[in-house]
């Protein structure tokens, strides 16, 4: 567990902290591998461990919004990503597309980003991944049309004030033709 200050949110406690759980083994990023990679590569004397920013620029400060900024501008730039395209908060971003993904819950979602409304669905992009599932789920779902009785592939193929125009008469209700036929 780590422990991170609040930030941003003007209503919560200067100074409050907030734990910060990981877990090893994700198939595309280790974060426990990550973060002890970070540590070999620059290390920090125990005694200074508590009072040392874990992520920190040359001078030793702690990283500020810029300087995330500027490090993610960095890397997509190194694969080949036009920099301008991203930012601090493509992290936020990618976060929440990839828990909205994944199934998480919505309340997690917004707990987890430390977000104090639903403003995590601005960040949350639709994913392939999620517009697959949604497709399998509308396309494995049966159900009865409570407003107008047995569904009718002629529906699929009308605009609404197409539809409109015919009245019911071409449009069965539970499976009985109108009499104005």
């Amino acid at each position: 567990m780590l422990v991170i200050y609040q930030a941003k949110n003007s209503k919560q406690l200067t100074y409050k902290t907030v734990p910060v759980y990981l877990v090893g083994g994700g198939t595309l990023i280790d974060p426990i591998a990550e973060l002890e990679r970070m540590l070999e590569l620059d290390p920090v004397a125990e005694d200074m461990r508590s009072v040392t920013p874990l992520f920190r620029d040359d001078a030793g400060a702690a990283f500020r919004r810029r300087d995330v900024s500027r490090a993610v501008k960095s890397l997509m730039e190194s694969i080949g990503l036009d920099p301008g395209c991203f930012g601090a908060h493509s992290l936020r971003i990618g976060g929440a597309t990839a828990a909205l993904a994944a199934g998480v819950h919505p309340s997690v979602i917004r707990i987890t980003g430390r977000w104090s409304s639903d403003v995590w669905q601005i960040y949350a992009r639709l994913s392939k991944q999620s517009a697959l599932g949604v497709s399998m789920v509308i396309g494995s779902t049966p159900f009865d049309d409570c407003e107008r009785g047995e569904f009718m592939s002629e529906e699929l193929e009308l605009m609404p004030e197409e539809m409109a125009s015919l009245g019911d008469a071409h449009f069965p209700v539970d499976g009985v033709e109108s009499d104005s036929d």
